[in-house]
């Protein structure tokens, strides 16, 4: 176990006290948001080659949604005005669902036009050089590797190689109870994030059990 804290969300590994195992290492796997352990890694072994595992957004957003103002999928760099303006979307989203009261949206908009750039400020020297430090990029879906690179146009010349998470088959490994009769199920594994299509996913089966 690597001692840590974050920052940001992101772990920030302190990566010498396992300078022994990265000397001896073969390749080094990150897992998805370790991406700032990358330059202190090469630190100990220049040669040493990095993968990344990618399957959020972490290394191209702030808030690792990539989900402009709850209402859209981001495929634009993030800047500090893009990142302002979809706080405040977010912040109205939120009000218009009741999650946020109108008070605190309309005051959030508000200490969002320093709080947006700061947070952005910030981000953005975190993640600082941090791409050129990672060899290959592994991500989860052709989909995401898209929505990196209309962010980080610099990652095409990057190897990568998509590996979809698994499924498990047959069905009876996944039921709540193996007694239960068959019947119509939807597996869903992934995250919560609108980015990752869950409601399309919905929306299809309300369609379906229409026309059924």
């Amino acid at each position: 176990m690597v001692p840590c804290y974050t920052s940001m969300g992101y772990p920030v590994m302190a990566i010498d006290e396992v300078e022994a195992l990265v000397k001896e290492a073969d390749l080094v796997w990150l897992t998805d948001i370790e991406f700032l352990a990358a330059p202190k890694i090469k630190r100990i072994r220049r040669d040493i080659p990095i993968v990344a595992h990618l399957h959020s957004y972490a290394l191209i957003c702030p808030w690792w949604g990539a989900l402009y103002g709850f209402r859209d999928v981001c495929m634009e760099r993030c800047s500090a005005w893009r990142i302002t303006r979809c706080k405040q979307e977010i912040n109205r989203e939120l009000a218009g669902i009741g999650i946020l009261g109108r008070f605190h949206a309309d005051l959030y908009y508000f200490l969002d036009f320093a709080k947006g750039p700061a947070d952005f400020a910030r981000w953005r020297r975190l993640m600082r050089g941090v791409l050129d430090f990672i060899d290959g990029f592994i991500p989860v879906s052709r989909s995401l590797w898209d929505i990196h690179v209309a962010h980080i146009p610099e990652l095409k010349g990057k190897p990568h190689a998509v590996i979809y998470n698994p499924a498990t088959l047959p069905l009876k490994y996944v039921k709540p109870d193996p007694n239960e009769p068959y019947g119509d199920y939807i597996l869903y594994a992934s995250g919560s994030n609108p980015a990752k299509g869950p409601h399309t996913l919905l929306d299809a089966w309300r369609h379906l059990e229409r026309v059924s």
